[in-house]
């Protein structure tokens, strides 16, 4: 199973000059916990809500006088949707992060990935995977 059997939502994209508040009302408006700064073609890094936890808010900044560029993560971390869901959660563990941009075969970002959307499909592929060693264990068949 790879990383195209996930559907994917609508990418949200924030600029690198909008202040945190504009920002964070996209990530609330399409329900999201990370935004790509930029465009797909060529992002300058990711708006979390843990960047605004941990940069903003945390260190009583007021958002509505914070940019983007200040706070975003700029070391952007990505891999080829062809890829499989265990390199994702590899990737995802091994750099400690939460979303992960998906990319087509020219490097254009067509997808963010989540921590969670990733374990519901890593959960979904082991249920698969015990219903069909159940079923063949209990079959009934020739030498059984």
């Amino acid at each position: 199973m790879n990383l195209k059997s996930i559907d994917y939502s609508v990418l949200v994209t924030v600029s690198h000059d909008e202040d945190i508040v504009s920002a964070s009302k996209k990530l609330i408006e399409f329900k999201r916990g990370a935004a790509l700064v930029g465009e797909p073609q060529n992002p300058l890094g990711i708006y979390s809500e843990r960047d605004l936890l941990t940069k903003v808010i945390a260190l009583g900044k007021p958002p509505s006088q914070v940019k983007v560029s200040e706070v975003m993560t700029k070391d952007l971390i990505t891999i080829p949707i062809t890829d499989s869901l265990e390199t994702a959660l590899k990737t995802m563990r091994d750099h400690h992060i939460r979303h992960l941009p998906l990319t087509d075969k020219t490097g254009k970002v067509i997808a963010m990935l989540s921590m969670r959307t990733l374990l519901e499909k890593l959960l979904e592929k082991i249920d698969l995977e015990n219903e069909s060693l159940e079923a063949m264990l209990t079959a009934d068949g020739f030498g059984g």
